[in-house]
């Protein structure tokens, strides 16, 4: 083997590697991962908790949210029905890689919830996120 082409296998190589680098980087370490966790309580004065948190360490910023029981899959006469409080109908919020943000529904704004509210849907938050065309969809199951 002449040096050209140990030059040229080794170039290959290195190019492929830093490749395989910026996929990586472009497609699994900079996407939007977004996770939550709820606390609902059926107490009176009691507050419902949403907990939105960011899981990369690129910041989001979240130009407006809906609350809504959406239909499940396959059901095709029930209804959507919104609960997002009309004071958090305008706005948004941002989030820090690696932290998270709370929505707190107390006093007006509380929601109904239970099986009897929820007749065949699931309550979905969805989060409208600039720079993307469809808004990142977060299902809270109750356990109910």
């Amino acid at each position: 083997m002449t040096v050209t082409v140990l030059l040229a296998m080794w170039g290959a190589f290195i190019s492929s590697g830093l490749a395989v680098i910026k996929i990586w980087e472009t497609f699994f370490k900079d996407r939007l991962r977004l996770d939550k966790s709820y606390l609902l309580t059926g107490e009176t004065g009691g507050e419902h908790e949403i907990t939105v948190a960011n899981l990369s360490s690129v910041p989001v910023q979240v130009s407006s949210w809906t609350l809504a029981y959406e239909p499940k899959v396959f059901r095709w006469k029930t209804k959507r029905k919104d609960v997002t409080p009309e004071r958090y109908k305008v706005g948004g919020f941002k989030i820090d890689g690696h932290s998270s943000h709370t929505l707190l529904f107390g006093g007006e704004d509380q929601f109904e919830w239970g099986w009897k509210v929820q007749k065949g849907r699931n309550l979905c938050l969805d989060l409208h996120i600039f720079g993307r065309k469809k808004p990142k969809r977060l299902i809270i199951k109750s356990k109910i």
